[in-house]
């Protein structure tokens, strides 16, 4: 770690220094967003909490920084930072940020390379300790910013007209608690037939057609492993009719449903339906790791959370089984060195959440906060022989602690 940030430190040293903009003072941000509405609300939220959060939209990415702190003293604010990510457990990837919100972040070196240029002619060990700890801090402030604030990729022209006879809809999702929004999928429905019409992605403007139901009016369903769904019925013609103006905003040619979601709670079960595993195998298809990784996202985002793996089957058939080898680890893949046995549905059903155990310990679960039970067929929802007996090959996980 030290070693690193020495070489850095030189490397700064020996590349030069960029103009250093006008109007550069030192903010501590707690939240950069790509949408106004949801840096508003996180500002909003903390002001609530007694801190003076303000939103400023940066230029040179085009997202919108929340920030508590403002001020031409550098330290200063590096300080601020410290103490919010002490002070509040949610701001823990606070950052500082150095600029005029026209440019992206300026290492704090480099707003105090003029006023030590004399002083830096033959600096001896103590200077060299010192820059070496600033060079780590500001590696810690580019990896707090890499976080809070992904590159944003060049924004495709706006439309200026709409196919005729559709909708433009835009999925406003985000955790309820600490604001953040969350990408995942939201479903369509005809509400008038109860039909399910599609699926469209969170966070991006989408073109919607009519259902063709007469009224035009549809549900949207939240469709986001490890939050609770959550349902927005509107009329597409009056999208501001009845209750809908609770969580319905449009802008211009634009309906913005919002969707504020819950993490589950003790005693709450969900299936993990994009987890597909091979035939007669505990082995998972690779398609599986989106799924996955909101699981996994849900257990870091809280450390008290324990839960039980449960896996079913279609059936209660014998026979032999592939499973996993923990010397090989072929979580995704038939071509790994598995182990065979002959086994029953319900000794299957526990191996595949045995799988998804495992998976989550190679990405740092302690396997005390998990447990997994096999039941085989007796647990199904659909006839075996039933047009939908696929859906019986499943894993549920069920909320033991919160």
């Amino acid at each position: 770690m030290k070693i690193y940030s020495v070489l850095l430190f030189f490397i700064l040293s020996s590349v030069g220094w960029a103009q250093v903009p006008e109007g550069v003072k030192s903010y501590a941000i707690i939240g950069a967003f790509e949408k106004e509405l949801n840096a508003e609300k996180l500002s909003k939220n903390y002001k609530d909490k007694l801190l003076d959060a303000q939103v400023k939209v940066n230029q040179a990415n085009g997202m919108y920084y929340v920030y508590v702190n403002e001020s031409d003293d550098v330290e200063e604010v590096r300080s601020k930072v410290l103490e919010l990510r002490t002070q509040f457990a949610s701001l823990s990837e606070a950052w500082l940020y150095n600029g005029n919100f026209n440019c992206l972040h300026i290492p704090s070196d480099q707003l105090k390379k003029q006023e030590v240029s004399e002083e830096s002619k033959g600096f001896g060990m103590e200077k060299l300790v010192h820059d070496v700890e600033e060079a780590e801090f500001e590696r810690e402030e580019r990896q707090a910013q890499a976080m809070s604030n992904p590159s944003v990729p060049t924004k495709k022209e706006k439309r200026i007209s709409k196919p005729e006879g559709t909708y433009w809809v835009y999925f406003n999702v985000y955790n309820e608690t600490d604001l953040n929004e969350i990408s995942g999928s939201v479903k369509v429905f005809d509400d008038e037939r109860d039909k399910e019409i599609g699926s469209e992605p969170t966070h991006e403007l989408i073109t919607l057609k009519p259902p063709n139901n007469g009224t035009n009016k549809v549900k949207f369903e939240s469709d986001i492993f490890g939050y609770r769904t959550e349902e927005r019925a509107i009329d597409l013609d009056e999208p501001l009719s009845g209750d809908s103006k609770d969580y319905i905003s449009v802008v211009g040619d634009s309906i913005i449903v919002d969707f504020p979601l819950k993490r589950y709670n003790k005693g709450d079960f969900m299936t993990m339906w994009n987890v597909y595993f091979y035939i007669d195998a505990a082995i998972m298809k690779e398609e599986s790791v989106l799924e996955l990784n909101q699981l996994l996202d849900m257990m870091r985002d809280n450390d008290n959370i324990k839960i039980m793996i449960h896996g079913h089957t279609n059936g209660n058939s014998h026979g032999v089984v592939k499973h996993l080898d923990l010397d090989d680890k072929s979580f995704f893949s038939l071509n790994g060195s598995h182990l065979e046995d002959k086994a029953s549905a319900k000794k299957l059903s526990e191996f595949r959440a045995y799988t998804i155990q495992h998976w989550l310990m190679d990405q740092g679960i302690a396997e005390e906060r998990m447990e997994i039970k096999g039941w085989g067929g007796k647990k199904m929802i659909y006839d075996k022989h039933s047009s939908n007996a696929d859906k019986n090959v499943r894993v549920e996980i069920e909320i033991l602690e919160k």
